[in-house]
Parts: structure tokens; sequence; C-alpha cells
């Protein structure tokens, strides 16, 4: 049995208008990537109060005052990625490595996950205040006046200054 022949005017049809042919072909391939698209479409995100850290702080220095503290920022990526993406991924910091006492303005910098785009921040440099710490021990005398209740047992007490700054 010989396969069935394709008629001489269909495979004429076939082989004309080649260009033709390509230009649809790639148009239907453009319509294709432009509807997938449509599914996880770009958008944007805000994300609130992100707590500013400070990183390479010298020994011996305390920032007193910082404003702001946390900042807002706008992110854009596909929405997949956005719905992904918590706060807690993303690393706001200003970097204190061989800064001094006193008052400046730092650059703050944001590390964010991939495929995402940092459109907007409330703030983009960070007002502190660097003051070096400085130790003391004091001796404390507690005073105690009157009986205590007598339901109250004597113990030992301690004191720690481990809250204070």
């Amino acid at each position: 049995m010989t396969p069935p022949r394709i008629s001489w005017a269909f495979g004429r049809w076939l082989e004309s208008n080649a260009g033709l042919k390509a230009v649809a072909l790639v148009s239907a391939f453009l319509l294709w990537l432009q509807a997938v698209g449509y599914r996880d479409p770009v958008q944007e995100r805000t994300y609130t109060g992100l707590p500013i850290r400070f990183i390479a702080l010298e020994a011996g220095l305390k920032v007193v005052t910082g404003r702001p503290a946390a900042v807002d920022l706008v992110a854009r990526g596909r929405a997949s990625v956005l719905r992904a993406t918590a706060a807690e991924d993303f690393d706001v910091r200003v970097d204190l490595s061989g800064v001094g006492p006193g008052s400046a303005a730092h650059p703050i910098r944001v590390s964010h996950p991939r495929g995402i785009e940092i459109t907007w921040m409330s703030a983009y440099t960070a007002d502190l205040q660097l003051e070096p710490t400085v130790e003391k021990q004091v001796p404390v005398r507690v005073a105690v006046r009157g009986a205590p209740a007598p339901e109250v047992f004597e113990a030992l007490a301690e004191v720690s200054a481990a809250g204070f700054d």
C-alpha cells in the first residue's frame, strides 16, 4: 500500500505565502505570551512598620535617638511572588561601620526577596544620634522602715541592673 498523496493544489498552498504564515505564527506566539502573563500579573503591595536594624555599631557607642524607627515601603512584583512574601522577608538596616559619636543622616538599605522591586519607601535616610556609653558601679543601700507583715518571709534579695541602659 502506498500512502495517500497530498493533492497538487494543497501542496502549492502550503508552499505559498510562507512569509505571511511566519508572521501569523510569531503573532500567535506573542499573543500566547501575553495571555499567560495575565494569570500572574505584576502588582504592587504595601508593607508597613518594618523595623530598622543597626548593624556594625562600634563597641562603646549607643544609638540615643533615631528617626524613623520603622519604614513603610511599596514593593512591585508578580502576584504569586507578592503573595508568598511577608514583612519578615525584608531586611531594613543602617550600616554604622566606622561611624563615631555625633548626629548624622545615614542611608537606609533594604534587602528583599528575588523578583521584587522596591518602588517607594517612607524614608531613605535615618537621622541618628550616637553617644558613647559609660559604665559605673555605684553602691546601693536598701533601707527598710518598719517591720514586715507576719506572713512575709525573709528572703535573700538580689537586685540587677540588667534592664537599665
